[in-house]
């Protein structure tokens, strides 16, 4: 190995009785090895910077197919829902028309297949407006304000007076003065899907509805809970995915998109909805919103992804 291949990294020189150099002790590092090795390094960051930027090419042109998927899905659900309710509304329509002016003229069984098609078309209609929430709840954009909790229970409680009246249900609801920020119309429907939940699976026991609220790590919590018959499904979770319907709820009308829709409005309110499960009597549905949700929105509109 010649001299000029090698680096000397450490050494002393050791002399002799007459001070004159005998040797040289020390470490010497072989320089080739060394250029050697940072090409390979720099060979390899290259490859890797290469690498990262083909995949990262990749997953946008990905996220961009996604993207263009899903606003096609968007318009097609839109034009059919639009679709849809038109001809529902109209089969209705002639029905009862039908059923009115020709009554005389049908027997029982007549007079009542014209019942069960108009049943049958109020139905497909109820289940083509939840269609639309359930769009509106994931598009429409939130406004974020002010909301005094005790408002949005007085607008619930006289939507469902008439009900709770006749059949004697004991409506609880939190004392005193809440202020939150949250989007009105998302506390109104989640709200509004929990009671109206508990009307339809309660049951003759059904006696009361509480409405309760508490904060916790930094989050609103509000529960809805009855005494009702409870919940018989399993998987208590799977009642918040779309057009899934309670285990007990054979012969009671519903479209199944409620607890959907309470799901995603928990969501985008960067909360989540769930349901208390193992209860010997009644259910217990909750929901949470951010307590500072209005900081993290201003936040994010400031400092956008």
């Amino acid at each position: 190995m010649r001299l000029s291949d090698v680096e000397m990294s450490e050494g002393v020189i050791a002399p002799s009785d007459s001070r004159a150099p005998l040797f040289m002790q020390g470490v010497m590092t072989d320089v080739i090895e060394l250029n050697i090795t940072e090409d390979g390094l720099r060979g390899t960051e290259d490859e890797i910077e290469i690498r990262v930027a083909q995949r990262t090419e990749e997953l946008a042109r990905a996220n961009e197919d996604l993207r263009h998927s899903a606003e096609q899905f968007k318009r097609f659900a839109y034009s059919a829902v639009h679709d849809l309710k038109g001809p529902a509304i109209g089969t209705y329509g002639l029905t009862k028309l039908l059923y009115e002016q020709y009554r005389d003229a049908l027997d029982e069984r007549g007079r009542q297949y014209c019942r069960q098609i108009m049943r049958a078309s109020e139905h497909i209609a109820e289940l083509i407006e939840k269609m639309n929430a359930y769009i509106a709840t994931k598009e429409a954009p939130l406004r974020i304000e002010p909301i005094k909790l005790n408002d949005i229970l007085q607008v619930l409680r006289d939507e469902f007076s008439a009900e709770l009246s006749l059949r004697g249900i004991e409506w609880i609801e939190p004392n005193g003065p809440i202020e939150i920020w949250a989007d009105r119309l998302s506390l109104l429907r989640v709200f509004g899907n929990y009671v109206d939940n508990a009307l339809k699976y309660g049951g003759e026991q059904l006696s009361e509805i509480r409405i309760a609220h508490q904060e916790s790590n930094g989050f609103h919590v509000f529960s809805v809970k009855d005494d009702g018959r409870g919940i018989s499904e399993k998987d208590p979770e799977k009642l918040f995915r779309m057009f899934q319907r309670n285990g007990s709820s054979k012969g009671i009308e519903g479209a199944g998109l409620g607890l959907a829709i309470a799901k995603e409005m928990a969501e985008r309110h960067q909360g989540r909805a769930w349901v208390e499960s193992g209860l010997r009597k009644g259910a217990a549905f909750y929901f949470s919103i951010a307590r500072d949700l209005h900081r993290k929105l201003c936040k994010k509109r400031r400092n956008p992804a």
